[in-house]
């Protein structure tokens, strides 16, 4: 039995696609050897999809919700903070729709409203791409149909030696005096210098070494 090749999805997951009785449906898994196994026993007939019809009677908010539970040990504390600020803030629209009525129109429009918000075009791609992976668990979307507003490029903002003296005496004494010296001589980032431990530190070589970030 032929069957398509398994994509492997944003998330990490594994999906196939076939056509069951007339009808597209997605099979998706952890892994590429268990997407095309449960591909198979779906298209045989083996597989109920009782289940699956099921799941889309969900929202996305609770949906959303499970999906960060099931990575919480292997994605980044960032990331999850970040994907938990989405659901709270942002996507609200989105929010309390079921998985099965949520369409590319809605998608479109939930685009629209974070822009008319004053969301940059990379918080709007980050909310909605939380969104989208979360969705093309449980069907597919046609991606091709949304418009977002065009990124505006921000001018970097860098300092020049005459505001770097100023800026050196100015922190002299502070307790952040440490910090802004390891962003400025080191280019660390604030997670870095929060992350800076004694086992970082390397007295016999005059180093320091970057281990772990620290995050909210």
């Amino acid at each position: 039995m032929k069957l398509p090749k398994a994509v492997k999805l944003p998330s990490g997951s594994w999906r196939v696609q076939i056509m069951v009785n007339g009808e597209r449906i997605s099979i998706v898994a952890p892994n590429e050897k268990e997407a095309i196994a449960k591909a198979a026993a779906a298209k045989a007939g083996i597989i109920e999809r009782r289940e699956n019809i099921a799941s889309l009677r969900i929202t996305l908010n609770d949906a959303i919700t499970k999906y960060i539970e099931d990575r919480h040990d292997v994605l980044s504390p960032s990331t999850v903070r970040s994907y938990k600020e989405t659901q709270r803030n942002r996507i609200q629209w989105l929010l309390s729709k079921r998985i099965r009525d949520i369409t590319e129109e809605d998608i479109q429009i939930q685009i629209n409203m974070e822009a008319k918000a004053g969301h940059s075009a990379k918080t709007i791609k980050n909310d909605v791409g939380l969104a989208v992976t979360v969705i093309e668990k449980y069907k597919i979307l046609n991606q091709k149909k949304w418009k977002y507003p065009q990124r505006i490029k921000k001018e970097r903002i860098i300092l020049n030696g005459d505001q770097i003296v100023t800026l050196f005496s100015a922190c002299v004494g502070d307790r952040a005096e440490i910090q802004i010296l390891l962003a400025l001589w080191l280019g660390m980032r604030r997670s870095e210098i929060f992350g800076v431990c004694w086992d970082c530190i390397d007295t016999e070589r005059h180093t320091l070494t970057v281990r772990r970030a620290l995050v909210k």
